[in-house]
């Protein structure tokens, strides 16, 4: 267990880093699949052929995906999620207010007014050696 400055707010941003990190490859996985791609990489391509469109993720979700940048949204009516792709496209890259977003969306937590407060505890996660910063966006080391 990490022991941080904020040792439970810190615990709780790992929670929903991880939550957060698992759907985004749940979805790439879902898109991947659905759309008949065999790799990542085709995904990658696919941001240039296929901007935007929609899949299934499962009996329930029925999402729509919009490309930007270097990054995805999806939404629906039961999820936003919105993330950015890192460095050499890989997907574990995390963006503070992109993950404070998600939260108070998921979890209708208005505690999360803005990443400012992810961003302090990541930053004491990088002085800790927990994660690390490539390209502004962090990672678990």
């Amino acid at each position: 267990m990490l022991i941080c400055k904020g040792g439970q707010i810190v615990n709780d941003i790992i929670g929903f880093a991880k939550e957060y990190l698992d759907t985004v490859n749940a979805i790439c996985l879902t898109i991947i699949k659905q759309k008949g791609l065999n790799t990542f990489y085709d995904l990658k391509r696919l941001r240039v052929n296929e901007p935007a469109g929609e899949f299934t993720l499962d009996e329930i979700h029925q999402l729509k995906y919009t490309f930007h940048g270097r990054g995805c949204r999806v939404e629906s009516q039961t999820l936003n999620i919105d993330w950015d792709f890192g460095y050499d496209d890989v997907l574990c890259g995390l963006d503070p207010w992109k993950l404070a977003y998600y939260v108070r969306d998921k979890r209708n937590n208005n505690e999360w007014e803005d990443g400012n407060k992810v961003k302090k505890a990541f930053d004491d996660l990088v002085k800790k050696g927990g994660m690390e910063i490539r390209y502004n966006l962090y990672y678990f080391t």
